[in-house]
């Protein structure tokens, strides 16, 4: 128990970005590379759900009445919490209706929940009935919450097409596109690509491949520093169409007139092509057959033994397969991928199959398996029991 309430502890203190935050940082290896100290608040919720799980394991066991004291010492601290909370949010924004509701349902929660638990304590409730209302309160509070904070509606309301993401969906194909801006706004925001089909060099997230990532922003690793419009880079990344209102030079055309101006890249190299290993055939396109985020099918056509590059990041995990024979892939130009090729036409198959999701699934089917057994176990053991006090009396 004193596990999880430490670790409870000990994530809100670092989520909260008090000085254990900077010893975190500066002494666990890797924690610097996670941005975003929210997402440390999942162990905080992992410790709170081990200290409920003995919680209610005691209540469910208990045979003698509790004392109430610190049950009803945690309720006013957390009462007198959502009401300091309601009083903050309507000092600083003013208070509505919506708001007055809300903190009308996290008191009647509250006031249910803790009725319940003090049923329980002082055991004017039976195991079972406390096991049942518990429940119920748990559910009416999550689907009241949730139901309708994230609902279900057309993306288009969320992130309706325009002329531009339309032509560009109509012309890139396997191609990149790439979205430079003029100022702080004037560009299609990290992500927002994928919505409408399209394949964008940047990106957002926390967790970043760090070659791809070196590759498109430079030695300083600043997300704003993306390659200029002129830059070679963005010929050898594939990208075919440059969205932006800042000057480019004779390599790019403009393409059509749209409020936002997009430019055609006259020197774009393919996406995916092969490379002989003499260098005497050049470049010659791979064409795409399939094209999913974990499986990519190409043909190709070598005049000579070579190597296939895709484009696309280079990371442990990915499979290939040369006619279906298992070939390696191969580091290439930093962070794409390279597959040795023999000379002819060949078909090449790419696919995302980590270990660790193999080694995850097996863990979990065995975990199951054992819970499956563990839960069998108990119900024949209690059978067993209840039959022998019948057969007593």
């Amino acid at each position: 128990m004193w596990f999880f309430g430490a670790l409870a502890l000990f994530a809100m203190l670092v989520a909260i970005g008090s000085p254990l935050y900077l010893l975190v940082y500066h002494l666990v290896p890797g924690f610097r590379e996670l941005a975003g100290l929210a997402r440390v608040l999942c162990l905080a919720c992992f410790g709170l759900a081990g200290l409920a799980a003995f919680g209610l394991d005691d209540l469910l066991r208990r045979e003698t009445p509790a004392s109430m004291r610190c049950p009803i010492v945690c309720a006013l601290v957390f009462g007198l919490a959502g009401l300091l909370a309601a009083a903050v949010v309507w000092w600083l924004a003013g208070f509505d209706s919506y708001l007055l509701l809300q903190l009308l349902v996290f008191l009647a929660v509250l006031a249910a929940g803790f009725a319940v638990l003090a049923l329980r304590a002082r055991l004017r409730l039976g195991a079972r009935a406390f096991a049942l209302l518990s429940v119920a309160v748990l559910v009416l509070d999550l689907f009241g919450f949730g139901i309708g904070f994230n609902p279900f509606l057309d993306a288009r309301m969320a992130y309706p097409p325009t002329e531009e993401t339309e032509w560009l969906r109509d012309h890139t194909g396997h191609a990149r596109i790439a979205s430079l801006a003029s100022d702080g706004m004037d560009w299609m925001a990290h992500n927002s690509p994928m919505i409408f089909g399209l394949r964008d060099i940047h990106g957002s997230d926390s967790l970043r491949v760090r070659r791809s990532f070196e590759l498109v922003s430079g030695p300083k690793l600043d997300q704003a520093n993306y390659p200029e419009p002129d830059s070679p880079l963005l010929d050898a990344l594939g990208v075919k169409y440059l969205v932006t209102r800042r000057e480019v030079g004779e390599g790019w055309r403009p393409v059509d007139e749209l409020e936002a101006p997009i430019y055609e890249n006259l020197e774009v190299h393919p996406r995916a092509y092969v490379v002989s290993d003499d260098e005497s055939d050049g470049s010659v396109p791979a064409r795409f057959e399939r094209d999913e985020p974990n499986h990519v099918t190409l043909t190709v056509v070598a005049g000579s033994p070579g190597t296939l590059v895709l484009t696309d990041s280079y990371y442990p995990g990915w499979r290939a397969w040369v006619d279906g024979e298992r070939r390696p892939i191969n580091q290439a130009n930093h962070a794409f991928r390279g597959i040795p090729i023999p000379s002819g036409r060949h078909e090449v198959e790419m696919r995302y199959e980590p270990g660790s999701f193999r080694v995850g699934l097996f863990v979990s089917l065995a975990a199951l398996s054992a819970l499956v057994a563990a839960g069998a176990a108990l119900y024949l053991a209690s059978r067993d029991r209840a039959l022998e006090a019948a057969s007593r009396s």
